[in-house]
């Protein structure tokens, strides 16, 4: 027989309990056989004895030496203290006196508690009443009751029985789930209480127990544990605190940390530092401001409304900007919620800015850019008042604005000599960068001036000289233009008197083509003269179209020689 599920989940503390009820049935066991050992001088019984009583003690003795504590172990006290029992009737004849020992037993079983074994008693018992009932009605020398009874003795012996095993074995479970609900030895426990009490950490033979689910030593133990790492968690993020706030005390930003109801838990040496320089200055709007109570007072002395800032502050879930003004100072607030881990917020966090010298600064740097806008390169910002990063932003500033003011003033100086006609004019002074290409970019403007004036000032003379020749040119072939139309003329002249003979020649022929029609050997001869003369005005009438021609492209030259 092996452990049971049941036995399985027990805890230490349970089977510490069963040890010591088997301890205690051992020496139960041990008066019952030595009352066996009485009956036995008394009615002469040894055999009972001998061959039931010691081996029953022996294999309970090494059943407890080898698996004490178990249900295995529970089962077989039972069984023999049944079987003590049984040998006790036998050796006393049946003697009803001797059947209490049953309900003893049965009794003394519940400090198991476990129904397991009163159940394993009342069986074995049962069997044993009727097993032995059978034989002794056979006539068999066997005692398990007095001479004489009857079945209903068995069926009354059997009825209380049953009726003692069943209220029994309700005990024993509700004995069990007490003992279960426990985990562990009452004292131990209270032990276990005043640890956790005492933020001490649990005992490492405890914390390496296996208790029963939902027991007490389990609450304790897990309650400790988490006590124990809370507080360590706890203690940890002290130190860490601590650490966050001596870093906070050594950044350059002013910093608040307030809790979800706007209380200030901490303010670092920048913020202090910042408020306490314009304290006289809060105090002309906040009377009841006060740098000594500041950490653990409400951030609602800052605000004329706090009601607002509290709605304000109450839905907001990112990064908000504000800017406030108390007495002369304008400070700029940077706040952002803080949450845990489940996203529940619990505080804030503020950064804090004086921007009462940069906006002095804006300002001035706003009338700056005007009047740079306006032509007027003049104006500068004042240093006085100012350090670190304003100083250094208006010296640059200003540096900026000389150099600006001193290209400007160079570009003017040479644009005002170029336009006096004076060509020799150069930016001169150490530029760099833009300023410096500037420079160049201007020289070399006026430099290729420079080369494109001489240049023009060379094709001017040229073009003077040409015209010149041109002119001269235009005279010479005027002349000649005139000579030849005058020649054009002559000949068109002459060409209307050819033109005037070759007519009347014309008139000549036909007369003497009439005339040599009368005789026809002088027509013969005539044809031919008339032939010839044809052919000779055929070629005259050519040569005058192309005296023709001539004259036309000696007008046209004419013509184009005139509009030059």
């Amino acid at each position: 027989m092996t452990d049971s599920p049941h036995s399985s989940r027990a805890s230490v503390y349970a089977r510490g309990l069963a040890i010591k009820a088997d301890r205690l049935f051992l020496s139960f066991a041990l008066l019952l056989g030595a009352g066996s050992l009485g009956l036995a001088f008394w009615y002469g019984q040894w055999l009972p004895f001998l061959a039931v009583a010691v081996p029953g003690l022996a294999l309970m003795a090494v059943q407890l030496r080898l698996a004490g504590g178990t249900r295995l172990a529970s089962v077989t006290v039972a069984l023999v203290l049944m079987a003590l029992v049984a040998v006790m009737i036998q050796q006393s004849h049946g003697l009803v006196e001797m059947h209490f020992g049953v309900f003893v037993v049965l009794a003394l079983l519940l400090y198991y508690r476990d129904w397991l074994p009163v159940v394993a008693a009342a069986a074995g018992i049962a069997v044993h009443h009727l097993a032995f009932y059978w034989l002794q009605s056979r006539g068999l020398p066997i005692r398990a009751f007095a001479p004489d009874s009857g079945f209903g003795i068995v069926l009354v012996h059997a009825a209380y029985v049953v009726l003692e095993t069943g209220f029994i074995c309700v005990m024993a479970i509700e004995l069990r789930r007490q003992v279960d609900s426990l985990g562990h030895g009452p004292r131990r426990l209270a032990e276990l209480a005043r640890g956790v009490a005492e933020s001490r950490p649990v005992p490492e033979e405890m914390a390496r127990m296996r208790f029963p689910r939902g027991s007490l030593a389990e609450a304790l133990v897990l309650m400790s544990d988490q006590i124990y790492s809370r507080q360590a968690g706890e203690q940890r993020l002290a130190r860490e605190n601590a650490g966050i706030r001596t870093a906070l005390d050594e950044v350059t930003t002013s910093v608040m940390i307030a809790d979800a109801d706007l209380n200030i838990l901490h303010a670092n040496r920048p913020l202090l530092d910042l408020l306490g320089r314009a304290e006289q200055d809060i105090r002309r709007d906040l009377p009841n401001f006060d740098m000594k109570t500041l950490v653990g007072s409400n951030i609602d002395i800052f605000h004329r409304h706090p009601a607002h800032q509290r709605r304000l502050l109450g839905g907001l879930r990112g990064t908000h900007r504000a800017q406030i003004t108390i007495g002369n100072h304008v400070m700029r607030q940077i706040i952002n919620p803080i949450t845990d881990g489940d996203g529940h917020r619990i505080g804030y966090v503020v950064e804090w800015a004086d921007r009462t010298a940069e906006l002095e600064v804006e300002r001035e740097v706003s009338r700056l850019v005007e009047s740079a806008i306006a032509g007027d390169l003049s104006a500068r910002i004042g240093l006085e008042g100012k350090d670190g990063f304003l100083h250094q932003l208006s010296v640059q500033l200003n540096n900026l604005l000389d150099a600006i003011a001193g290209s400007v003033d160079q570009v003017s100086r040479v644009m005002r000599t170029l336009s006096q006609g004076d060509l020799d004019a150069r930016m001169e002074g150490d530029f760099r960068g833009v300023f410096a290409q500037m420079r160049d970019d201007a020289n070399a403007t006026v430099d290729q001036l420079t080369s494109i004036v001489g240049r023009i000032q060379g094709a001017s003379s040229a073009i003077s000289s040409a015209a010149g020749e041109i002119a001269s040119g235009n005279n010479d072939l005027s002349r000649r233009t005139e000579q030849q139309a005058a020649n054009l003329e002559e000949t068109a002249a002459s060409m209307e008197e050819l033109t005037s003979t070759v007519r009347q020649n014309a008139e000549h022929a036909r007369q003497a083509n009439q005339l040599a029609q009368g005789a026809a050997g002088v027509a013969s001869q005539g044809g031919q003269v008339v032939g010839l003369v044809v052919t000779t005005m055929a070629d005259i009438e050519a040569s005058s179209k192309k005296i023709a021609d001539i004259i036309s492209v000696i007008d046209g030259i004419a013509f184009q020689t005139n509009i030059l």
